[in-house]
C-alpha cells in the first residue's frame, strides 16, 4: 500500500521536479497545504449547506421575511397616503385658483350690488332693503322686498358657503329687529341685537371681500368707518357683547350644520 501512495506522489512530483527552483520537499509541503485548504473549504461549504437545509434557517428566513413584508407595507402605506394628501392639497388649491377666476370674470357691478348692500347695515342701516328708486320717489314695499329678493339670488350665485351662512342669520335678526314684538324689548336687549347686527354685516362683508378679492379684511375695521366713538369705554363694551353674540350664533349655526349631516 505503502509503495503505491510512494508511486503516485512520485508520479505527481514528476511534472514538478523540472522545474529546478523547487526542491522536492517545498513541493510536497505546497501540496499538502493545497489539500488541507481545499478539504477546510470543502467543510466550509458543507456546514452552510446542512444550516441551509435545516429548520432553523427556514424559521429565520420566515421570521425576517415576515418582517421585511410588513415594513414594506407599512413603507408603501405611508407613501400612498402622503401622495393621497398631496392629490387632495393640489385639487383644493386648483380649486382656489378656479374660483378666484371664475368671480373675477363676472360682471363687477353684480358683486359690488352685494356688498354695497350689507355694508349699508352698517354706514346707512335706513336705507338697507331698500329699493334703489331714480328720483325722489320713495319706494313702494313690493319694490323693497323684490329689492331684497334679487340681492338674495346674487349672493346665491356669488357667496360662498360660509357668506350664505352668515347672510342668513343676519336677515333672521334683521327681521325680528323690525317686527312688533321686538319693540317691546329692553333697551338692553334692543342695544345687543343692533349690536349684533353691526357685527354680522362686518363680518359678511369681510367674507364677501375675501372671497372676490382676495384681501382678508377684519370685521372691526369695518365697523370703524361707521362708528366714532369706539374708544368710549361704554360704546366699546356694547360692541364686545355684539361681536360675542355674532360669534355664538355663527358657531351654533354651524355646529347644527354638522349635527345635521
Amino acid at each position: 500500500m505503502v509503495f503505491y501512495v510512494n508511486e503516485w506522489l512520485e508520479n505527481m512530483l514528476e511534472p514538478l521536479k523540472k522545474v529546478e527552483k523547487y526542491t522536492k520537499e517545498e513541493i510536497l509541503l505546497f501540496l499538502l497545504s493545497t489539500i488541507t485548504i481545499g478539504l477546510y473549504i470543502k467543510d466550509v461549504f458543507l456546514t452552510i449547506f446542512q444550516f441551509v437545509n435545516s429548520i432553523e434557517f427556514f424559521k429565520i428566513l420566515m421570521q425576517y421575511g415576515i418582517l421585511a413584508l410588513l415594513i414594506q407595507y407599512l413603507l408603501n402605506k405611508l407613501k400612498y397616503n402622503q401622495d393621497q394628501k398631496l392629490k387632495e392639497t393640489e385639487k383644493n388649491n386648483t380649486k382656489e385658483i378656479q374660483r378666484e377666476a371664475f368671480y373675477r370674470t363676472q360682471n363687477g357691478d353684480e358683486l359690488k350690488k352685494i356688498v354695497t348692500e350689507f355694508t349699508l347695515v352698517i354706514t346707512d342701516p335706513t336705507k338697507f332693503g331698500k329699493a334703489k328708486i331714480k328720483g325722489k320717489r320713495t319706494p313702494v314695499e313690493d319694490e323693497n322686498k323684490q329689492h331684497v329678493i334679487d340681492i338674495m339670488n346674487l349672493l346665491v350665485i356669488y357667496g360662498s358657503e360660509e357668506a350664505i351662512l352668515i347672510a342668513g342669520i343676519l336677515m333672521q335678526l334683521s327681521y325680528k329687529i323690525s317686527s312688533e314684538e321686538h319693540e317691546k324689548e329692553s333697551e338692553d336687549i334692543k342695544s345687543k341685537d343692533k349690536q349684533t347686527l353691526y357685527w354680522l354685516a362686518a363680518e359678511l362683508v369681510s367674507r364677501l371681500k375675501s372671497d372676490y378679492t382676495g384681501i382678508t379684511i377684519e370685521p372691526m375695521d369695518i365697523i370703524k368707518l361707521k362708528i366714532t366713538d369706539l374708544n368710549k369705554a361704554e360704546t366699546k363694551k356694547k360692541f364686545e357683547l355684539g361681536k360675542k353674540e355674532a360669534k355664538i350664533l355663527i358657531e351654533t349655526e354651524k355646529n347644527n350644520r354638522k349635527i345635521n349631516k
